[in-house]
């Protein structure tokens, strides 16, 4: 429901309110039964999910009557997203990032390179620019469907600084038609105008919960959205159809997972994303190799022991059975790297630190990923699948 009977009381109210006429707030006091917008965030570890989740809601809000076809989920999936870009105006997706500022997302002054007609130097003239925000708040404005707008890693920039003077006025119970209606006066328009974000704009965003910005997300923002938890889907995964040492992908997730969790939380799992689709030992040893364990190195950098805990590399693993090549670096082998014995104690004492721990020197062994080789694969993929088998076989 909506303060308008009628288009042309929607015309009249929105041009009194781009004239900056104070008609339109007495006509949104009068109203107080305007459902809330959605405004949810969904937050978990890296490849949980959140922004495929993200557009499933904006597509079931934007068009609550569409539903992908029958189909596998892959298929299901692909549809989905098809389906949120041939919405149009009614949606917008943006990523956020450290350097983005209200200039950057909501509007700005920008500087255009112009030629002249008849010759001569080009010139540099400045023209007004609205961003993907203000552009969808507007679109809702003039539209009785509901709009969405998806903003992906919404805690990677300020919020306070990205939204400025819109940080009141997306709050669900301070929109057009509210209880408490709050206003936002945009910043470089031509006349300053008060501009209201209306209840038929829904903002979803997500959140990455090993990012190490999450500490430092600002209090306005928790407390002006719901949080939905995304985790690790490990039934979502299957073996491999490999007719010799087949990975139980299920398995190796939990037992990858539980072993994270337990040294570092539940906020730095490993994400089901990362082998969803993959069916043959070669990719999964790809995916493996070149994408889970340099997540997993920069979780537990300065700390190989812990990786080599997740990973099941124990001093009792068999050597065929092994990620990494482990050194145990002590006098005896960096003597020759440094020339004297002085020099290697000093080289022991410099890596192991004052609490003496082992100088671990970690390398990926050939046989589970050559880099060497055209495309890089693993060396020998019996000894690769069997390294992976044995993360989760002794669980």
């Amino acid at each position: 429901m909506y303060y308008w009977s009628d288009l042309k009381q929607f015309e009249r109210l929105r041009n009194d309110a781009l004239a900056g006429k104070r008609v339109v707030q007495a006509a949104m006091l009068r109203t107080r039964n305007l459902p809330l917008p959605v405004m949810r965030i969904y937050v978990g570890p890296p490849g949980t999910g959140k922004t495929v989740a993200a557009v499933q809601a904006a597509v079931a809000i934007a068009d609550p009557g569409w539903s992908p076809s029958a189909g596998t989920e892959e298929e299901r999936l692909a549809e989905t997203f098809e389906h949120f870009w041939g919405l149009g105006t009614q949606v917008e997706f943006i990523t956020f990032s450290p350097g983005d500022q209200y200039e950057t997302v909501v509007e700005a002054i920008r500087p255009r390179l112009t030629s002249p007609t008849g010759g001569g130097d080009a010139k540099v003239d400045y023209q007004y620019w609205q961003g993907p925000i203000l552009r969808i708040i507007r679109q809702a404005l003039s539209s009785r469907d509901p709009h969405v707008l998806v903003i992906d890693e919404i805690n990677r920039a300020d919020i306070s600084q990205v939204l400025g003077p819109l940080i009141a006025a997306i709050e669900a119970d301070k929109r057009l038609g509210s209880l408490f209606p709050v206003p936002f006066q945009v910043r470089y328009a031509e006349t300053s105008l008060n501009e209201f974000v209306p209840a038929n704009l829904h903002i979803l965003g997500t959140m990455n919960s090993a990012d190490r910005n999450l500490a430092l997300v600002d209090v306005a923002l928790r407390r002006r959205f719901e949080f939905v938890r995304m985790s690790a889907e490990p039934t979502m995964l299957t073996a491999t159809k490999d007719a010799s040492y087949a990975i139980d992908l299920p398995s190796l997730l939990r037992s990858v997972n539980r072993r994270v969790s337990a040294l570092l939380g539940a906020d730095f799992e490993i994400g089901h994303s990362y082998f969803l689709g993959l069916s043959s030992n070669g990719n999964v040893i790809r995916a493996f190799a070149t994408q889970v364990i340099p997540l997993l190195e920069e979780y537990f950098y300065g700390d190989d022991e812990g990786l080599l805990l997740v990973l099941g590399e124990l001093p009792s693993a068999s050597p065929a059975e092994r990620i990494f090549d482990v050194d145990i670096g002590g006098e005896s082998t960096l003597e020759p790297v440094f020339g004297s014995v002085a020099a290697a104690q000093a080289a022991v004492q410099h890596i192991t630190g004052p609490a003496g721990k082992p100088a671990y020197q970690l390398r990926l062994r050939r046989e589970f990923w050559d880099w060497r080789l055209d495309p890089p694969g693993p060396g020998d993929s019996q000894a690769a699948a069997r390294a992976l088998i044995k993360i989760y076989a002794a669980a």
